[in-house]
């Protein structure tokens, strides 16, 4: 039986050319008259991307009575910011972020062209494309995910503690690395998987949080600025 190889740098132009192709694809589609408009500088502002936009490039603010910018992570507008601003430009550079994590995490396992180009037709992949969050979430947990099959334990902590500043969803890691540690280990073994855990994966979750707290709360004068937004204002 032959398996597939391993082919990273085949996944990463697969991915690439595939978020190049979703941008191309809708302009031919406007100039054809099929749909009424095409991604700009204005509609890729809309929904999130607005709010990432103003973090990026005016910072925080806290409003008890309206919606404001503190409700998102911190990460992905400092890389905004650190690529310019022009919505275009982060986009292109989510493109790229999300076909290094696709590369990445194929470079893992072994897998037939045709299952990758399945995976990367999801619908819902068109968010990895555009300036949210999601492109960056993708490369930094596939990092992490490589540091634990390579053993390289300076990869996950880096990893972890970024992806704790870019989605509030990384907390959801802190159960699942404890349960990975303890059904992959013996019994006797336990009281070293949990203090490989709570070394390797929740300290770095948890200090990322941390950090990302005392920011917000060193900009806008407001402990919990992400959650009370979030809740107060989104219902979260």
């Amino acid at each position: 039986m032959t398996f597939p190889r391993k082919n990273p740098i085949q996944s990463f132009t697969l991915a690439l050319c595939y978020g190049i192709g979703y941008y191309l694809l809708q302009y031919l589609l406007y100039k054809l008259h099929v749909v009424p408009a095409f991604p700009s500088v204005e509609t890729l502002l809309n929904w999130d991307a607005g709010w990432y936009h103003s973090i990026a490039g005016n910072g925080y603010a806290y409003s008890a009575d309206g919606y404001s910018n503190s409700g998102f992570f911190i990460l992905f507008p400092l890389l905004w910011k650190a690529v310019g601003l022009n919505p275009w430009t982060v986009s292109f550079v989510n493109i790229v972020l999300f076909a290094a994590g696709f590369a990445l995490f194929n470079s893992l396992y072994q897998l037939r062209t045709t299952d990758k180009l399945l995976w990367l037709t999801f619908p819902s992949f068109y968010i990895e494309f555009v300036p949210y969050s999601e492109a960056l979430f993708v490369f930094l947990s596939t990092m992490a995910m490589w540091g634990v099959l390579k053993k390289k334990n300076y990869v996950i902590w880096v990893s972890l503690f970024l992806l704790s500043m870019t989605r509030p969803v990384a907390v959801i890691l802190v159960p699942a690395f404890l349960i990975v540690e303890l059904i992959t280990n013996d019994r006797s073994d336990w009281w070293p998987a949990v203090r490989r855990f709570i070394f390797l994966y929740c300290l770095p979750l948890v200090a990322g949080l941390a950090l990302f707290l005392w920011y917000q709360y060193s900009v806008t004068g407001v402990w919990m600025a992400y959650f009370k937004a979030q809740r107060a204002h989104w219902g979260h």
